[in-house]
């Protein structure tokens, strides 16, 4: 069964540049430009993801906002849901994971680093994932 991933950001370039990646690696991608259009196509139950990458910093609904969403949710609570930020600071990463997420990654500065982050994401058997891995960077 392929991995579908979503991943919501308000940036363009930064969805065009995870389109690309993604579609290097063969993943099936939804990429969605807001949170609230993330939520409502969650909310639909459309298509369930294997993964949920979210941008933490968007406006109207954060990233935060929408993991808390996601993790509240009975039907979607065991999704892994990525934090998905160009800052690691504490405070950010530490708000992250009270919000719910399952790991919080840093967005790598190049293409194959990214790739190297997806990888990891579709490989990783998230069932037995530990805090000690929450924070990943390049």
């Amino acid at each position: 069964m392929a991995k579908v991933l979503f991943y919501v950001d308000d940036d363009s370039d930064d969805l065009t540049i995870f389109l690309y990646a993604a579609k290097s690696l063969d993943i099936e991608i939804r990429l969605f430009s807001s949170g609230e259009h993330l939520i409502r196509h969650l909310e639909e139950f459309a298509q369930v993801p294997s993964v949920i990458f979210v941008d933490l910093n968007m406006p109207k609904i954060s990233g935060y906002d929408v993991i808390e969403v996601v993790t509240q949710n009975k039907m979607l609570k065991n999704i892994p849901t990525i934090a998905f930020s160009t800052s690691a600071d504490k405070v950010s990463v530490s708000k992250a994971k009270s919000a719910g997420a399952t790991c919080y990654i840093v967005k790598p500065h190049t293409i194959t680093n990214l790739k190297k982050s997806l990888q990891y994401v579709i490989s990783n058997d998230w069932a037995s994932h530990t805090d000690r891995d929450f924070l990943i960077s390049d």
